[in-house]
């Protein structure tokens, strides 16, 4: 890991309304490094990415991806582009190609001279990391990826110049995948981070599990630590007895049962055909997308649980018929109770 160039420890910070926004949170940057600031609306990713910008945080020059400033009306994207770079006394021709190079990096070659208020948004969000990537930055911060190509240009330009970047997003899926590390921001700190893989498969809460993707929580109390293969027991609100990892909840704690869509295996028949931690449902909601069939079902409590099974594969029970709902030990994950908000989930 190369030397830090951002550090952040403790921070507090008020928002505009007086409201605490930042309670204490700790974040640190590598040079080169990709952190993908994963966090829900209104949990303050754009306030922390004009902070590092406005305060001079960072020991390298620190950059928001933003469209370039205003100037002359006719001027096209292009001209725009090369006018910093001019007044910092750099030659034209040297300037000019410049401009060319980054404009072809994002795929605006084509629009050099068309006006910047004419360009789609799309267009508009590589315009102002083209203009980034001409500023000399080490650390760029983006307030979230406006397509798929986007991100391409940036991580290959990324790999060649050795920039940091900070991007913030809503949606874990699929910028957590693009960076070498994912921040969860709730509450006013970062409440856990790591690879994306990590925090997918074991959240700390109930936060960072729904901010990482779709997935259902069954809230119930855990009985029993651990056994001799790693499983701990729960006993979820209906009754059911369910196996799982518990690596952070305590014998007698309120807990969720943590599974994610593609982990649960769902069945016709009767839940006292297939033993203990089998669960009686019925099919609310069955469609088909591409290579999995999603389906939303209800527990015998009423309580919602999302299911995606391999297209092709077994036959599926169809909407308003009972099904029987298994969860693998192996893929449930007990999670504290803190931080549970309650959302139906729908068969996404």
């Amino acid at each position: 890991m190369h030397a830090p160039i951002l550090v952040i420890e403790s921070l507090r910070h008020a928002g505009p309304t007086g409201a605490t926004l930042f309670d204490g949170l700790d974040l640190t940057i590598a040079r080169g490094e990709w952190v993908t600031l994963l966090g829900g609306v209104g949990a303050g990713k754009t306030t922390l990415l004009r902070l590092i910008a406005e305060q001079g945080w960072s020991k390298v020059s620190a950059r928001l991806v933003a469209p370039p400033r205003p100037s002359l009306p006719w001027q096209g994207c292009a001209q725009r582009l090369a006018q910093p770079l001019r007044s910092g006394g750099l030659p034209r021709a040297e300037a000019e190609m410049r401009v060319r190079q980054a404009l072809a990096r994002v795929g605006l070659a084509e629009q050099a001279d068309t006006l910047p208020s004419a360009l789609s948004e799309g267009a508009s969000a590589r315009l102002a990391l083209a203009a980034a990537m001409l500023s000399g930055a080490g650390l760029l911060l983006l307030d979230g990826l406006a397509d798929a190509g986007l991100a391409a240009a940036l991580l290959e330009w990324r790999r060649e110049s050795g920039v940091a970047v900070l991007c913030a997003v809503r949606d874990a899926m699929p910028a957590a995948g693009l960076g070498d590390r994912v921040a969860v921001l709730a509450g006013g700190r970062i409440v856990q981070q790591g690879l994306a893989q990590a925090l997918f498969d074991t959240p700390a809460d109930a936060r960072v599990a729904r901010l990482m993707g779709p997935c259902t929580l069954l809230p119930g109390r855990l009985l029993d630590g651990e056994d001799e293969d790693g499983f701990a027991t729960m006993v979820l609100d209906g009754g059911t007895r369910l196996l799982g990892r518990a690596p952070a909840v305590q014998v007698g704690e309120r807990c969720l049962a943590y599974v994610r869509p593609g982990r649960v295996v769902v069945a016709s028949g009767a839940a006292g055909d297939f033993g203990e931690g089998a669960l009686p449902a019925r099919v609310l909601e069955r469609r088909a997308l591409g290579d999995v069939v999603a389906l939303r079902l209800a527990l015998a409590d009423g309580t919602d649980l999302l299911a995606h099974r391999p297209a092709g594969g077994a036959a599926l029970p169809a909407p308003g018929a009972q099904a029987v709902v298994l969860l693998p030990p192996q893929d449930v994950v007990i999670l504290p109770e803190a931080g549970l908000v309650g959302r139906a989930p729908r068969a996404t």
